[in-house]
């Protein structure tokens, strides 16, 4: 008899399963539970114990993966466990001598190794720059076969189009895709890491701007933002500026992280008593 209970699931609980603030799971019993990411991918995972040391075994994503599948899949890993086989090892062996190579299935796999400690506006925001900037270049290429020059004509076409930061960013996340390659004996080195960006993209001239220092030119500032009848979004970044003195880009790319509702700013939170 079985120690523990399984089959605690069902289809429709997994299927209405929603993403958190924080990655959480769901158990099936078992040691078997369907893991729900930030960005809403549902992951299938059994733990386990191998020659001491505790092992998680990534089964598939939902809905690719049924739940009746998953348990399939449960039951034959445990089977190797028993026999002496680690099941993690064997499917990172026969990922190896697959066709499984190419630049975007390490990526993914390089992504969902990362993904639970990020922020899901992070998660988001690399997925979309692999799906829209990379993967339409490099995703079927066999890693071992991707040179600089390849990478660089990627950075240029993102920095083309006037987005610089978004540039440095894409030569980023394919540094450490190849980094993951790496340490995984899957390419011999990083060609990413060869490529100098300041001998690509284009020079930031630093000049000085005008600035306001008259209080009456302030209050005509302050007076036209609130008469701004634009969109929502661009009203509340021209309101936020003269509070929070930040330069547009740090403005605009902000994140939720960096942003403390409950923390009084610009003052200390015990009030300084006079001379």
């Amino acid at each position: 008899m079985k120690k523990y209970r399984t089959h605690k699931l069902s289809d429709s609980d997994v299927r209405h399963a929603k993403p958190r603030e924080k990655l959480y799971k769901l158990s099936d019993g078992g040691n078997l539970a369907c893991y729900v990411l930030t960005t809403g991918t549902k992951s299938w995972r059994y733990s386990y114990r191998f020659n001491g040391d505790q092992k998680t075994f990534t089964i598939g994503n939902y809905p690719n993966v049924s739940l009746s599948e998953a348990r399939k899949q449960r039951e034959i890993a445990k089977d190797k466990v028993k026999a002496g086989i680690d099941p993690s090892l064997e499917k990172q062996t026969l990922r190896h001598t697959s066709n499984e190579t190419s630049f975007q299935a390490i990526a993914e796999e390089w992504y969902t190794s990362n993904v639970d400690g990020w922020s899901k506006e992070h998660s988001t925001r690399v997925h979309s720059y692999l799906k829209r900037d990379v993967y339409p270049v490099l995703g079927r290429m066999e890693i071992t076969t991707i040179t600089a020059p390849t990478i660089i004509m990627i950075v240029k076409t993102v920095a083309d189009r006037g987005a610089i930061d978004a540039a440095k960013r894409v030569k980023g996340f394919v540094q450490q895709v190849f980094d993951y390659a790496l340490v995984h004996s899957q390419v011999d080195r990083n060609p990413a890491k060869d490529i100098n960006l300041s001998l690509i993209l284009p020079k930031t001239v630093k000049r000085h701007f005008a600035a306001i220092t008259s209080p009456e030119k302030i209050g005509e500032l302050l007076t036209a933002i609130e008469g701004y009848s634009g969109s929502l979004s661009v009203k509340a970044a021209l309101r936020l500026s003269p509070l929070l003195f930040l330069r547009p880009t740090e403005l605009r790319e902000a994140e939720w992280s960096e942003i403390d509702l409950k923390r009084p700013s610009g003052r200390s939170a015990k009030r300084r008593k006079l001379p």
